[in-house]
């Protein structure tokens, strides 16, 4: 709501927006949407996100509902993030958000986040195999778990490292963007 009023509402609408958008940001704060949910939160703690690298890939613990929870959490993150760019990129605000404290994988592929059951969502992440995943996942990074925002930050402003193709998909291009 508050981006509907910054950026479609009339000039009292849009300061009010850009002033409760402070709230919004407290909240996100509050609620711990920077890191991923934790064991104490198990609607929402998906042990594919918690994933680390080099580990086994045991797909009997992926359960689709937790999975998708903690995207739309992560997802609900970038959100709040992108509105925090814009406000200090097109209205001088100050910056609530430092993205290297963000500690979140970056948005899944739209395969996966598109997919309407478990298996669909399952093949498209690879969880049965790139054969079946290429089928399903034709444009995105075909990441099982996407690399951590802060992690590809970091990658990007290291000249000594080397970025490989489908490091990462276009939702996630446009949120390092900014």
């Amino acid at each position: 709501l508050q981006t509907c009023f910054i950026w479609h509402g009339r000039p009292e609408e849009r300061a009010a927006g850009r002033e409760n958008s402070k709230k919004v940001f407290y909240f996100a704060r509050q609620y711990g949407l920077l890191d991923l949910a934790d064991r104490d939160q198990p609607t929402c703690h998906s042990w594919l996100h918690h994933l680390a690298p080099g580990e086994h890939v045991d797909s009997s613990r992926w359960q689709w509902e937790t999975w998708v929870e903690q995207e739309k959490r992560s997802r609900v993150m970038f959100l709040i993030f992108l509105l925090d760019a814009a406000l200090t990129i097109y209205f001088n605000c100050e910056s609530e958000f430092d993205p290297m404290e963000i500690r979140l994988p970056l948005p899944c592929d739209d395969a996966a986040w598109d997919a309407t059951d478990a298996q669909s969502c399952a093949q498209a992440l690879g969880l049965h195999g790139t054969e079946l995943q290429a089928t399903k996942n034709i444009s995105g990074s075909l990441r099982l778990k996407q690399l951590e925002m802060h992690h590809m930050l970091s990658a990007l402003h290291d000249v000594s490292v080397t970025l490989e193709p489908q490091m990462t998909n276009v939702y996630s291009k446009f949120i390092l963007i900014h």
